[in-house]
Order: structure tokens, then C-alpha cells, then sequence
């Protein structure tokens, strides 16, 4: 009996924590709720900020590695799987009129 009760034991206390936690709630007024949501939107707007900007960063710090120029030959691999993979959009024209057939 004592199995039983270890295993219903913290099932009953957590049925008894939800049951108190659902009583205390409350349908917020709309002045709660303007807050919460303007909130909500600022902070969306903050992590885009933080989001483009770490991009920002990082996209010329990528193009100094990967672009390094030290072995051509990795950047005509490059190019040319980087012009299959968009079927030639986004690649320079110049760059891809030069990928040898």
C-alpha cells in the first residue's frame, strides 16, 4: 500500500496545486491586458532589433572567412553550388557568366 501512496501522493498534491492556482486566476481587465500586450510587442520588437543587428554583424565577419580568396578554387565550387542550389538567382550575373560549363 505504502508503493501505491509514494506513486498517488505527489499526483494528489499537484491535483490540489492546479485546483488552488485555477481558483486565484482572473480574466484580466483591459487595462491589464493593454499592458501585457504592449509589452509583449516591445519586447517582440527588441529581439527583431537584436536579431537583425547580430546579423548585420555577422554576414561581413562570414564573407572575410569564407571569402578569404586564399584557395580559388573552393570559391568557383562554391559559386557554382551556390547557383544550382538558387537556379542563378541571388548570384552576381558577372559571377555566374563565369562558372565554366
Amino acid at each position: 500500500m505504502d508503493a501505491i501512496d509514494s506513486v498517488f501522493d505527489p499526483l494528489r498534491e499537484f491535483a490540489k496545486d492546479s485546483v488552488r492556482l485555477v481558483k486565484r486566476c482572473h480574466k484580466p481587465d483591459r487595462k491589464e491586458f493593454s499592458k501585457v500586450a504592449v509589452r509583449t510587442a516591445i519586447g517582440f520588437v527588441v529581439m527583431g532589433f537584436v536579431g537583425f543587428f547580430v546579423k548585420l554583424i555577422f554576414i561581413p565577419i562570414n564573407n572575410i572567412i569564407v571569402g578569404s580568396g586564399d584557395f580559388p578554387i573552393f570559391d568557383s565550387v562554391m559559386v557554382r553550388g551556390l547557383a544550382i542550389a538558387s537556379g542563378l538567382q541571388g548570384v552576381k550575373k558577372k559571377e555566374a557568366e563565369r562558372i565554366p560549363p
